[in-house]
C-alpha cells in the first residue's frame, strides 16, 4: 500500500462535525481525492466500518488500498464502485473548500497541487457550464 502523506496531512482528515444528507459535488470524472491518501473512517457520524474494506492506519480505520494507492472501491474507468454508501468524508468532502481553508499556494506547499488543480477545474466547469 502507498499512502502520500502529504507532508504530514491528510486531506481525508478534515474534521466532519455531524452527518448531513448527502450534498451535491459535481466532481464529473475527476476522482484526485479517491487516490493516494488515507480515507478515515468516522463511526461518530454514522460510517459502520463492518461494512467497508478496511485496514489500520495511525491508530485509526481508514479504507483499504490497492497497491497503486487508489482506494479500495476507485474504479478508474467507472468511478466509485460504492457511490451510493460512500463513507461520510466522502459525502462530504469539496475540494473546493480545501482551496477557500488553506489557499492555493499553502495546498501546492502541502503536496496537494493535484487537489487544488482539481478545485481550478471545478470551478471553471461550473461557471462556463461545460466540462473540463
Amino acid at each position: 500500500m502507498r499512502i502520500t502523506r502529504r507532508r504530514g496531512w491528510c486531506a481525508m482528515t478534515l474534521p466532519v462535525v455531524q452527518q448531513r444528507p448527502t450534498r451535491f459535488v459535481p466532481c464529473g470524472s475527476c476522482n484526485e481525492c479517491c487516490r493516494n491518501d488515507a480515507i478515515f473512517m468516522h463511526p461518530e457520524c454514522g460510517d459502520d466500518p463492518a461494512t467497508y474494506e478496511t485496514e489500520p492506519y495511525e491508530g485509526r480505520v481508514i479504507l483499504k488500498h490497492k497497491d497503486n494507492g487508489d482506494c479500495i472501491y476507485l474504479d478508474r474507468a467507472t468511478g466509485c464502485t460504492i457511490h451510493e454508501r460512500r463513507p461520510v468524508v466522502c459525502r462530504e468532502l469539496d475540494c473546493r473548500e480545501l482551496v477557500n481553508l488553506f489557499g492555493a499556494k499553502r495546498l501546492k506547499e502541502m503536496g496537494m497541487g493535484a487537489i487544488e488543480y482539481a478545485a481550478r477545474r471545478l470551478n471553471k466547469r461550473i461557471h462556463t457550464g461545460g466540462a473540463t
